[in-house]
């Protein structure tokens, strides 16, 4: 058992030293165990993006999407009611995105609000270009019952409020079977 005196990134070389890690999300840590060397990797900081308005949670409640590369920010599985939402950077007004087109668009800084339609979505949002996306998710039907697990063998079903989903007049075979989204 070694530590190191230094964060994020030093030599072990006492066990009787700590490493003084500081608060954050680390996407990995290394060490090469002949040199001693190690390293922590801090996950990069993006920019948090919401949605707020009297569609989702009220204009006093944000839904925080989330991101991977600070660009496009997504969420699954968001109920909305009939009413509008913007899109909006930090829970605060001082960057907001919105738009007259639903159920997709391209939001502007500041724009008007976006009227939206009662369901549960998927959303994308592209901060750069503004590209908005609301999309029932695909729910589909997949196992041996459907000739075989996964892509290829799934029958999607559809959708009208991203609540119930239907598929009518296929065949099943003696098998098992899911759903998945």
């Amino acid at each position: 058992v070694y530590g190191g005196d230094t964060f994020p990134g030093g030599v072990v070389s006492d066990a009787t030293l700590f490493i003084p890690v500081t608060d954050g999300v680390i996407t990995s840590v290394n060490l090469n165990i002949a040199t001693g060397e190690y390293s922590f990797i801090a996950a990069p900081i993006f920019q948090i993006i919401s949605i707020i308005g009297s569609g989702a949670a009220g204009w006093g409640t944000d839904t925080d999407l989330t991101t991977t590369d600070g660009i496009i920010y997504t969420i699954s599985g968001l109920t909305l009611t009939t009413g509008e939402i913007k899109f909006r950077q930090g829970n605060d007004w001082a960057v907001n995105w919105g738009d007259s087109a639903w159920p997709t668009g391209v939001a502007t800084q500041g724009g008007p609000n976006i009227p939206c339609v009662a369901g549960t979505y998927s959303v994308t949002f592209n901060r750069e270009t503004g590209d908005y996306n609301f999309f029932f998710p695909i729910v589909s039907l997949t196992g041996s019952a459907t000739g075989g697990w996964g892509d290829g063998f799934d029958f999607d079903l559809t959708s009208t409020d991203g609540v119930n989903y239907s598929r009518a007049n296929f065949e099943l075979i003696a098998g098992e079977c899911k759903f998945r989204e």
